[in-house]
């Protein structure tokens, strides 16, 4: 990395961690510490530092050591005289209109059904501008679920809302009834099982079926003895055929000849 890369990761970094963590959709934890996963989160929709990842983070902090940061093996922080002391103290407020959140889509069926609740060390984060909403939804889905919270009956019913920063507003839980979603997708119907075997799986298996009738019926034909010339003579074909030549030549023997005296002549047509 550059001298000029270097210095301009390092003012985001500032910003980031020391100042207005809300321009990104990011929330510090306690005592302002975030883990290089998170930085990288918001680091990921900044020009030029799309390459990042956690680990170059982390040699970053190790390798360059930037002045006014601390950091150890697995998170980063600002210290804590650079540190904006709202940005880790969140004030209560009663927010003027509705607020948008953003959510993963494989938890927008179970979100509109129970609501949201976040765990005792995170909170739900919210923002009166729906297009920070998307940019904090790009962080944990390339197509968020994008909600909002009907804050006139959250507040009807006990919600309570902190802020943090400008930007960002907090809760720790949000009931199903307060939420407006968008429509669940329609789900697909699972295949039948009768017509899960498509047109070319068909005419496969009735391909296969033809080439073993053909295999069985030629394993069923008799086998024919093969050898040099026009056919083969089995020894009954042989030895009809020296019975038929021997009664020929008898026939030849008394048919046209004279017997007496003198020489034979034969009369019959000569073959």
């Amino acid at each position: 990395m550059n001298k000029k890369d270097q210095n301009r990761l390092r003012k985001i970094l500032y910003a980031l961690l020391a100042k207005r963590p809300d321009v990104f959709g990011i929330i510090l934890e306690p005592e302002g510490w975030l883990t290089y996963k998170k930085i990288h989160k918001a680091l990921m929709v900044e020009q030029g530092f799309a390459h990042l990842t956690p680990k170059s983070i982390k040699q970053f902090f190790h390798l360059y050591q930037p002045e006014g940061f601390e950091w150890n093996e697995t998170r980063a922080r600002a210290i804590p005289s650079e540190e904006s002391v709202e940005l880790t103290f969140h004030s209560e407020i009663i927010p003027q209109k509705d607020l948008y959140f953003a959510i993963k889509p494989k938890a927008h069926k179970q979100v509109k059904e129970k609501g949201l609740n976040s765990s005792n060390q995170d909170w739900i984060v919210l923002s009166e501008d729906k297009e920070m909403a998307q940019r904090m939804g790009k962080m944990v889905s390339h197509a968020p679920v994008i909600g909002k919270v009907r804050v006139k009956k959250a507040l009807s019913q006990g919600a309570k809302f902190f802020r943090s920063g400008e930007l960002l507003v907090l809760m720790k839980y949000i009931k199903a009834d307060w939420l407006d979603l968008p429509s669940l997708p329609k789900e697909r119907k699972a295949p039948d099982e009768t017509a899960t075997i498509t047109k070319k799986e068909s005419s496969i298996a009735k391909k296969g079926e033809q080439e073993d009738k053909k295999r069985k019926k030629e394993e069923e034909k008799p086998e024919e003895p093969v050898m040099a010339g026009s056919f083969f003579a089995t020894p009954e074909d042989f030895l009809g055929l020296v019975e038929k030549d021997m009664s020929r030549r008898k026939r030849r023997s008394t048919k046209g000849y004279k017997t007496g005296k003198g020489k034979k002549k034969y009369k019959g047509r000569r073959r």
